[in-house]
């Protein structure tokens, strides 16, 4: 039977079976919820609940036993579709409970992947949740990537009584799903870990997303017993993993291993001095600086020199971070030093002047002794062995100063002034700028010119300027909301310039939105009116058009006044829509996007945006089995997961024809108890916070290093490679 021929239409819920027959299923006696959906025919209980009109019950390649639930949110016109409801029994305040289901995706809809949310909400209700473990905000997010899995999460009972479960899609997909088992856990010794304010001013706790697993050690040790938790090395103390410190004897050790690892891996061949690709075949014109061109049908970037390159870097280079210790001093077993203490005075976390540590510095003065003052020359040591071609955005400014190691440079813009909208805006890491302010053209191009140095230096592959800018993610929100701002906005004053000009009179603009201005200061004066008509949105749509083109026109503008021949990166996008991308390919020479996902195989630029190569600025994956609590914003559960995902990655990535680059996001493991500013703690390092390399990572690095440029060009002529063998260190 074909899924599509599965669901009917119907005004009422299926109500499924409670209490099914079990079958080669283990069920203990601390189960409190089993579902099969072996007996949905005879209808014994009201566990669990879909929409008719999206779910059936299958025989037809069943998880398990005979029959699976097939559910199909698509066919919801709801922005997130519920996929199914789990009514659970009553639970106890203060235990916890694990859900486990298996479940596959029979359809995916033009190669995408679906993503479903799990939510544990008290009662009956979506609107109080119960802590999921290991989850942020009490929300489990899964991508059913994989052909089948099982997914397991377990949660904490907040309050006694019944629970409702739900699973819901982002805008629509295909979910099998069987044998949804909830367990009562007899562990109750661990809530404390999960409570409001047990750990402050870090993103991820000890129990984080994959890193969680009920059969830690730690979970039975009471909270007086759990501080402190970070040992003098910064590292968590309740859990042992390969290559960590236990002494200071073994940060020499693991110097030794370092120097022993370089050695055996020796130069890759065919190299030019920027890592490019010498190859007597594919030579094209030297400039004396990188330039992109796109050659049989793929972008690439072409080394001053005249050969093919492509990007294979990693951020934030040498650039330690610190932690927070005021209000937290019981975490930490010894931040005694004070050469490592410092003074700061902002964060998101907490107001007025703070203490922060750096355990990244005490550990590399311990580990190199004397040669601690000539730690800048380890970097870039490390990054050829490792065959990482390119210093990514944030690189330690120190290491940028005569580099004979590529660099991608990062700059700001400036503008003064912030856009005062009555209404509510994307705007995470600052307020949206009003780039018409009249400062705007004049202070960027101050900014940008401070570095005019590194930027004419021949190994500088281009500029980025600015980072995830809060750009909305569907049109006409900002117009709206230049639309809502006070009569002296500078963006609301160019929109009044625009319209004028176009209509020339109050009364052809009031016809063609509808609108009942009595006049062009009236225009500005106003801020409750946002037009609904064709030609309005047309207007609103052409507003926002030349807002962003003003932004890109002014950032090349200062970039090529400053140095002509130098790439313009543009802003490394994430938040984004269409026009945004499409007013970026006007201007940018190479268009950057912070891209956590997967794989970018399918990457593309919208439809009608101009021809031009992409730049990965941001991607990673992190593990949680190290110690480092956090795994990331694409978040694995152990080491091999995470290499098996950056290999993926980066091959999808060199194979994509417009990309010619990625960069890893980064250096060094982020603190383990959170940076200052926002409290990221995330295990994504190529080196960890005692300085040793993450040697997995630096083997897949290596060997996508030797095989990349062979695998981009894939044709009869591929570069001769020799087999990179895993080396003993």
């Amino acid at each position: 039977m074909k899924i599509a021929n599965l669901f009917t239409a119907a005004i009422a819920p299926i109500i499924l079976a409670g209490c099914a027959t079990v079958a080669g299923e283990s069920v203990s006696e601390n189960t409190v919820l089993f579902e099969n959906f072996e007996n949905f025919d005879k209808n014994c209980g009201a566990n669990c609940v879909v929409p008719e009109e999206t779910s059936a019950v299958s025989e037809e390649n069943a998880l398990s036993g005979g029959k699976s639930l097939v559910v199909d949110t698509r066919k919801s016109k709801r922005q997130y579709p519920l996929a199914l409801s789990i009514l659970s029994p009553k639970f106890e305040k203060g235990y916890a409970y694990k859900l486990t289901f298996k479940y596959s995706t029979p359809e995916i809809d033009g190669g995408k992947t679906p993503t479903f949310f799990v939510y544990m909400c008290y009662g009956k209700t979506s609107n109080t949740r119960d802590a999921v473990l290991g989850a942020q905000k009490n929300t489990l997010l899964f991508k059913t990537a994989k052909d089948s899995d099982t997914l397991t999460a377990t949660f904490l009972a907040q309050a006694d009584g019944e629970r409702k479960i739900e699973i819901t899609s982002a805008g629509g997909g295909v979910l099998k799903i069987d044998d949804i088992k909830i367990e009562k856990l007899p562990m109750p010794k661990y809530a404390w870990l999960f409570e409001d304010g047990a750990f402050k001013y870090f993103r991820r706790p000890p129990m984080s997303g994959k890193g969680f697993n009920d059969a830690d050690p730690a979970l039975s040790i009471p909270r007086e017993k759990f501080c402190p938790f970070i040992d003098k090395y910064g590292q968590y103390m309740h859990r042992n993993w390969k290559n960590k410190i236990l002494t200071d004897a073994d940060l020499k050790t693991r110097l030794a291993e370092e120097q022993n690892f370089e050695k055996k891996l020796g130069a890759i061949p065919n190299r030019d001095k920027y890592a490019g690709l010498i190859d007597p075949d594919r030579k094209y014109a030297a400039t004396g600086h990188f330039r992109a061109q796109k050659i049989d049908g793929k972008w690439w970037l072409i080394t001053p020199d005249g050969n093919l390159f492509w990007s294979h870097g990693i951020d934030c280079v040498g650039a330690t971070a610190p932690t927070i210790i005021t209000n937290r001093g019981e975490y930490f077993d010894d931040v005694s030093d004070k050469k490592y203490e410092k003074t700061a005075y902002w964060s998101r976390l907490l107001e007025g002047k703070f203490q922060t540590y750096n355990f990244y510095l005490r550990n590399i003065d311990k580990k190199y002794g004397d040669d601690a003052k000539n730690y800048n020359a380890v970097a870039p040591r490390r990054l050829r062995s490792w065959g990482v071609n390119t210093y990514g955005a944030w690189t330690k400014p120190e290491l940028l100063e005569n580099s004979e190691i590529p660099f991608a440079l990062f700059t700001s813009a400036k503008a003064p002034k912030k856009l005062e909208s009555q209404k509510k805006l994307n705007a995470y890491w600052q307020p949206v700028p009003d780039y018409f302010d009249e400062n705007f053209e004049k202070l960027t191009l101050e900014a940008v010119a401070k570095s005019a140095r590194l930027m004419n230096s021949p190994y500088c592959v281009g500029v980025f300027v600015d980072n995830e800018l809060p750009w909305q993610t569907e049109t006409l929100v900002l117009p709206a909301a230049i639309l809502s701002c006070k009569a002296d906005q500078p963006a609301k004053i160019e929109f009044k310039k625009m319209l004028e000009k176009k209509y020339g009179e109050i009364e052809k603009l009031n016809a063609a939105w509808n609108s009942k201005y009595a006049g062009w200061d009236d225009f500005l004066a106003k801020a409750d009116f946002v037009p609904k008509t064709k030609s309005g949105k047309a207007d609103m749509l052409k507003m926002e058009r030349k807002f962003y083109e003003k932004y890109f026109r002014t950032c090349r503008k200062a970039v090529k006044r400053v140095a002509p021949d130098t790439l313009y990166l543009g802003c490394r996008l994430a938040w984004t829509n269409e026009l945004v991308e499409k007013s970026a390919s006007k201007f940018c020479d190479v268009i950057s996007y912070n891209l956590y996902r997967d794989d970018v195989s399918a990457f593309k630029l919208p439809k009608n945006a101009k021809d031009k190569p992409v730049i990965v600025g941001e991607f990673h994956f992190g593990n949680q089995d190290r110690g480092v609590f956090g795994g990331g914003l694409r978040a694995c559960a152990t080491m091999p997961e995470r290499i098996e995902k950056y290999n993926t990655y980066v091959l999808s990535a060199v194979e994509n024809p417009i990309i010619v680059g990625a960069h890893w996001f980064q250096y060094y493991d982020q603190p383990t108890t959170g940076r200052v500013g926002d409290g990221e703690n995330y295990s994504v390092g190529f080196v960890d916070i005692a300085d040793t390399p993450v040697y997995e990572a630096v083997e897949a690095a290596r060997k996508i290093a030797e095989e990349m440029y062979a695998t981009r060009l894939s044709d009869e002529r591929k570069v001769k490679i020799t087999e990179q063998k895993t080396i003993t260190y």
